[in-house]
């Protein structure tokens, strides 16, 4: 048997960018438009004057903070659209780099702590309801 060896070749397989761009950009601007209307009708419904409890001011500072992380998401989204189908560029912008994972990311991370601590603040809430309820 003869030893046949292939010589190695130096061209980089092509990627397809066009999964990266619908599943990514598509899917996540379709998530976050959906959360962005579902949290503007929480907004609405539970400041009526007739809901006025501390659950209901929890629940609505709750979208609040969950309305502020997705909008604040949306420069990188606009930043990607802009950029040639996904395709990772040879030059990074590095204002938009620290702007990214200094500022946006920051802020993001201080809304979903939010987001959990008045989770937290609502569970308090509820067990002292159900466990201590008051006496009338």
């Amino acid at each position: 048997m003869a030893n046949i060896t292939i010589p190695p070749t130096t061209d980089t397989p092509t990627y397809d960018y066009t999964f990266n761009f619908y599943f990514n950009f598509l899917f996540g601007l379709t998530s976050r438009t959906f959360g962005v209307a579902g949290n503007i009708l929480n907004i609405i419904v539970l400041t009526r004057p007739k809901m006025k409890n501390p659950n209901t001011l929890i629940l609505t500072w709750m979208a609040v903070a969950d309305l502020c992380n997705l909008l604040i998401g949306l420069p990188k989204f606009v930043w990607q659209a802009n950029e040639s189908s996904f395709a990772p560029s040879k030059k990074t912008d590095l204002g938009f780099n620290i702007y990214f994972k200094f500022i946006i990311l920051t802020f993001a991370y201080v809304f979903i702590m939010a987001m959990n601590w008045l989770t937290v603040l609502l569970t308090a809430f509820r067990y002292i309801a159900v466990c201590w309820p008051t006496k009338v």
